[in-house]
């Protein structure tokens, strides 16, 4: 929970993500990203305003003055329910267990095939790590996860959620991790197939928020928004800024 003595991380924000909107967040370290993405998934509840989720979906504006908005608020929902419906990957939720990669990936969807787990594989740019692993699909993890990189885990994060086929995929910081040209190559990929990857026949695209510090590769995006201390800057605005 937070520390009632501190400032809040987030002060007045309030932000719509419709459904099948891909929207980034912008900020620097400690700007209130994670918080905000944590919110949007009842890691942390807001001391005041609240969090929606509207009639066609998605989420309506998280942490926002309270009463306002159509749909549910996020507080009356089970915890375990809400995050049923928004996947978060970032820092609390990027841990992998002690088994094979395909008992691992398949906590996400039981019933995946092969064919499944290598399309999440290779949607989130680990089809060339998946093809030289000597077991593939066979191979062990190790006790949490020791033998995959720091981006390989953040990776193997996205490819779970994208197999769990949430209606809000919350993306914090997803290329921690990964060289600049590999960083900027997931995201536009992320950004241009999230969208759709896992979707089960006949569903809608499903809402993307991305929380990140990097402005580069976000031409895909819907809208891109600004923290600063914890104040949510409209996309007009940083045009200005």
């Amino acid at each position: 929970g937070w520390d009632p003595a501190r400032p809040p991380a987030l002060d007045g924000v309030d932000l719509d993500l419709p459904p099948g909107a891909r929207v980034a967040v912008l900020g620097r370290s400690g700007s209130g990203k994670s918080t905000l993405g944590a919110v949007r998934v009842r890691l942390l509840d807001p001391r005041a305003g609240s969090a929606r989720r509207t009639a066609g979906g998605s989420d309506g504006g998280a942490a926002g003055p309270a009463g306002e908005g159509d749909g549910v608020d996020l507080l009356a929902v089970a915890g375990d329910e809400v995050r049923r419906r928004v996947q978060l990957v970032g820092d609390e939720v990027d841990h992998v267990f002690a088994s094979t990669l395909r008992e691992g990936l398949r906590l996400a969807r039981p019933g995946a095939d092969d064919a499944d787990l290598v399309a999440a594989l290779e949607a989130v740019r680990l089809g060339p790590w998946l093809a030289g692993l000597p077991r593939g699909l066979d191979t062990w993890l190790g006790e949490a996860g020791s033998t995959v990189s720091g981006g390989e885990r953040r990776r193997l994060a996205t490819a779970l959620a994208l197999l769990a086929d949430p209606d809000v995929l919350v993306l914090d910081e997803p290329t921690e991790g990964l060289d600049e040209p590999t960083a900027e190559a997931l995201v536009a990929d992320l950004l241009g197939s999230t969208a759709r990857a896992g979707r089960a026949p006949g569903r809608p695209p499903r809402t993307v928020l991305l929380l990140t510090h990097r402005r580069e590769g976000l031409d895909q995006v819907d809208a891109v928004h600004e923290l600063r201390d914890g104040r949510l800057v409209p996309a007009r605005e940083l045009a200005r800024a």
